[in-house]
Formats: C-alpha cells, sequence, structure tokens
C-alpha cells in the first residue's frame, strides 16, 4: 500500500479488482459472440433462432461438421464460453497481499501440495522401513493395485508427473499403510479371480448352447452373448 497526493491505493485490493474486471469483460465478450455465432447457426439450419437450445447447436455442428475422431475433444464444437473457458477464481491473498496458499507462486498450488503430501508420505514409510530391517522384519507382498481417474482439468505434462510419483509410492512394500494418501485420486480394480462366477449354459432353439454375462470395466458395461 503506498500513499500520493491522489489518496491511497490498496495494491492487493486493486490487483484483485482489475483480476475480477478483466474476467467479466473477456467472459461477456465472448457471450456475445456466442450468441450471434449461435443465431447465425439457427439461420444455416433454417431453425428459429429463439428456440435454438445448446441439443440444436450440438446437432448441428455434428451435421456441418461430421468428425471420426475418437477423442470427443478433438472434435468440432460450439459451446457457452462459460463451459470452454475453465473458471478462474479471484486472486487469493490477504489484505496485506500475502497469499493464503504457501504454494501460491507455483501457480498450481493444489497439485504442487498434493506431490509434497506424496513424497513426505515416502519418507515417513522409508523411516518406517529402515526400522523394521533393523528388527529383522520382511515386509508383506504388496499386493496392491491402483489406477487413477484422468482429470481433463490437469494438463498432460502434470498427469505423467503425477503417474510417475504415484507408480513409486505405490511400489514400496508398506504402501499399504499410508492408503488415505492415495484414496482420495485412485480407483480400486476388484480382483478379478473374486469375480469369476461359473455360468449356466443355454440352449436356443436349433440346440446351439450360449451364455450372457455382464461386466464393467472403469465406466463401460457390457452384455455379453456368445
Amino acid at each position: 500500500m503506498f500513499s500520493s497526493k491522489v489518496g491511497i491505493i490498496n495494491i492487493p485490493k486493486f490487483t484483485k479488482s482489475l483480476w475480477k474486471n478483466q474476467v467479466t469483460e473477456f467472459i461477456e465478450k465472448h457471450s456475445h459472440e456466442f450468441q450471434v455465432g449461435r443465431r447465425h447457426l439457427a439461420n444455416i439450419m433454417g431453425r428459429d433462432p429463439e428456440t435454438f437450445t445448446q441439443e440444436d447447436i450440438d446437432e448441428s455442428i455434428e451435421y456441418l461438421f461430421p468428425s471420426g475422431l475418437f477423442e470427443p475433444l478433438a472434435r468440432p464444437m460450439m459451446k457457452p464460453p462459460e463451459t470452454i473457458f475453465a473458471a478462474k477464481k479471484e486472486a487469493e491473498f490477504d489484505e496485506s497481499g500475502k497469499p493464503f496458499h504457501w504454494l501460491f507462486y507455483t501457480t498450481y498450488p493444489n497439485f504442487f501440495e498434493l506431490l509434497h503430501n506424496v513424497v513426505g508420505k515416502m519418507k515417513e514409510l522409508n523411516r518406517f522401513e529402515d526400522e523394521q530391517i533393523r528388527k529383522g522384519l520382511t515386509p508383506p507382498e504388496n499386493s496392491a493395485v491402483i489406477d487413477y481417474f484422468s482429470s481433463p482439468e490437469n494438463n498432460y505434462l502434470q498427469y505423467k508427473q503425477f503417474l510417475a510419483l504415484m507408480d513409486r509410492f505405490i511400489q514400496h512394500p508398506y504402501a499399504y499403510l499410508a492408503a488415505d494418501t492415495y484414496e482420495p485420486v485412485r480407483k480400486s480394480l476388484l480382483d478379478k479371480r473374486k469375480q469369476i462366477v461359473e455360468l449356466e449354459p443355454q440352449f436356443t432353439e436349433d440346440g446351439r448352447t450360449y451364455i450372457t454375462t455382464t461386466a464393467s470395466e472403469t465406466s463401460l458395461w457390457m452384455n455379453c452373448h456368445i
């Protein structure tokens, strides 16, 4: 904060207000462009712009720009700017200008805090392992198997860095003692051997045998007729 002949300016408040105004202006500008484009697209499709919904927009884009790309986010799209551009948080610092989060200046404080906590837990497990070795005790077999949720909010390099660290962590012989560390960011894979069920064969009208089973993997459900 500094003073001058024109008055006193609170730098944190000024920066926070300026940031919020810039974000608001950015969203308003692109919202206007989206509405103009929506009405223009409705006219192209011979529809009423007043009743042209987002579902109509998606169907029109798919019709006008057919794409065989496997990744949905790589296909042509027309969405409101609020859903395309990630929501911007207001500057997170107090009145004196000090950030609330101790990793604020890493630009990804929550992500690096997660990595920091994992590394700290690994050091604790290493010390525990050293104690067990001095006692002549061997660690149990590490049977932990996990799969991680991918998040579109994380960029590819961050996700690779996260996976590399978590792969090292889960290979630790005593990783099971720190399940609370990776529980919030993991998805359990059930032991397939425990899911084996003997199916009773059935017969078609012409005498051929078949079985029907239902299974799921990640978010995919499948009905299989063999």
